[in-house]
């Protein structure tokens, strides 16, 4: 790719206008992406508590058949723990699907919030003359970037400026 790109930068002779941006500080400071993490937390909770409501009352079921146990009332015994394996098993699956829903949503909200940055670096590169703009992501798969080349903040304020409607 990096050679692909010194071939694009010097085929033809004319000066390019270069920039890097550092993409996972990007990310982490688009106010969309902050906003995307306040909504995918608010899920999360809202699922936990349903998955503390059905834990709480699975205790609560044990507790009745330790009384029944206690008590030595067979019958309840016998009903009760059949409703206990009942709910139980319904507590796994409702679990196992809201786990899976849950690594869904993240994936879909992190995706959506990676396709707007790259709306923003691309309306960044064409407002500001920007011929290429390469994205430094966490594998650093640029070795050095001189400063008045990392645009990385310009871009954040640009694509938080975008986010907020003032462009």
């Amino acid at each position: 790719v990096l050679s692909i790109v010194v071939i694009y930068l010097f085929a033809d002779g004319r000066t390019k206008k270069v920039g890097v941006v550092q993409f996972h500080e990007l990310i982490y400071e688009y106010r969309g992406m902050k906003d995307a993490t306040r909504s995918y937390t608010g899920k999360i909770d809202k699922w936990s508590k349903q998955i503390d409501t059905l834990e709480f009352g699975l205790k609560k079921l044990i507790e009745e058949i330790k009384i029944d146990s206690i008590n030595n009332d067979k019958k309840k015994l016998k009903k009760d723990y059949e409703l206990f394996l009942l709910k139980r098993q319904s507590y796994y699956d409702y679990k196992n699907k809201l786990d899976q829903a849950a690594s869904e949503e993240d994936k879909k909200m992190t995706l959506g919030v990676i396709n707007q940055v790259n709306e923003h670096i691309k309306a960044f590169a064409i407002k500001h003359g920007y011929d290429i703009i390469i994205s430094n992501t966490e594998e650093r798969n640029v070795g050095y970037v001189k400063e008045a080349v990392d645009i990385t903040k310009q871009v954040i304020e640009f694509a938080n400026e975008n986010y907020d409607g003032k462009n």
